[in-house]
């Protein structure tokens, strides 16, 4: 997938952290489009499918995992990245089915982004 082209579409509700990530994904050359409201994110992605969606596994209304459950009932090929601080086998546990390339700790975490985002590409370069 080429960056330029790639949609992200970012569910997070608090604004400063969706700024953080938003800002350094469109320096990186992807576009970004933030969701604060989790049934409003999976309504715009009803109606037209990102390449990618990064939630937080916090959101007022569900969590994270719920969020990408929903996603996969009629969006299989959206890839994800869920913003948690749990532990990998923990997060395991809570995520596995759900096909998420990875998570990140938190919204400063961009080394880690950066590995899940070359993942991202190499998917895009099969295809």
């Amino acid at each position: 997938m080429k960056k330029d082209s790639a949609k992200i579409v970012l569910v997070v509700s608090d604004s400063n952290e969706a700024t953080t990530m938003g800002d350094y994904l469109v320096g990186k050359g992807y576009a970004v489009e933030i969701q604060a409201d989790a049934d409003k994110a999976l309504a715009r992605c009803r109606a037209n499918a990102p390449d990618m969606v990064v939630v937080d596994d916090h959101l007022p209304s569900m969590e994270g995992t719920q969020f990408l459950v929903e996603l996969l009932r009629f969006s299989w090929s959206t890839a994800a990245i869920l913003v948690s601080e749990l532990d990998e086998e923990s997060l395991h546990e809570r995520a596995e089915g759900l096909g998420i390339l990875g998570h990140v700790m938190n919204y400063n975490d961009f080394n880690r982004l950066d590995t899940l985002l070359g993942r991202f590409e190499q998917l895009g370069d099969a295809n």
